[in-house]
């Protein structure tokens, strides 16, 4: 029977099959391309989940860097008391990733330890602690700063392409190091990338500088 006069008869079916259609792609689209939308946690939160699994690996494990990923927190931690050489860089260490929808990943081994940018650590680093200060007051603080403040004014967009908390034997509390980057006509080249430190302990503004 041809088609045309099936649907001359039914012409129903000329608004139901479009309809159909268009549910069937929508849950195509709901299925294979829609992420939800998680919030991002802060370090402290993931800190909480990362423990639980430090525990099980050495209840005597300090933080050596906490490091912001995509859409993660990543926590590398030590223990002075496993140093198998006499550079303690050289020694057991468990990473922990936890991401922002609770979730978590780990690698641990032996050798040398995961290496940060060089920006934010001396040759003196030390491990973690009298930890304050969470993630998103420090990122408060620095926004909040003049010369930060001023930047994001005359910005047409920003972003911080990257946060890490350590400490070196330079400063008595660990600290934030926060790094932005401003976009714009008006922000000059230097400032382009700029990195603000703050006490993880104090909440104190230590040094504002620009990174190349």
């Amino acid at each position: 029977m041809d088609d045309g006069k099936i649907l001359k008869r039914q012409p129903h079916l000329l608004i139901i099959i479009p309809i159909i259609i268009i549910i069937i792609s929508a849950l195509f689209y709901v299925v294979f391309f829609n992420e939800t939308s998680v919030d991002e946690i802060t370090a402290m939160e993931g800190e909480e989940i990362a423990r639980l699994k430090i525990l099980n690996w050495n209840e005597n494990a300090s933080p050596y860097i906490v490091m912001r990923l995509n859409d993660s927190w990543g926590y590398v931690y030590v223990d002075y008391s496993k140093n198998i050489s006499t550079d303690w860089l050289t020694m057991e260490w468990m990473s922990v990733f936890v991401y922002d929808n609770g979730t978590f990943t780990s690698l641990n081994g032996t050798g040398i330890l995961p290496q940060t940018s060089q920006w934010l650590y001396p040759e003196n680093r030390t491990t973690i602690k009298n930890w304050v200060l969470d993630s998103s007051e420090a990122i408060n603080i620095a926004k909040s700063n003049e010369t930060i403040s001023e930047l994001i004014k005359q910005s047409e967009n920003y972003d911080i392409i990257d946060m890490q908390l350590g400490a070196s034997t330079e400063h008595i509390n660990p600290y934030w190091a926060i790094r932005f980057e401003f976009e714009g006509e008006e922000i000059p080249i230097y400032n382009l990338l700029t990195v603000i430190t703050v006490d993880a302990t104090t909440g104190e503004v230590l040094e504002i500088g620009n990174i190349w």
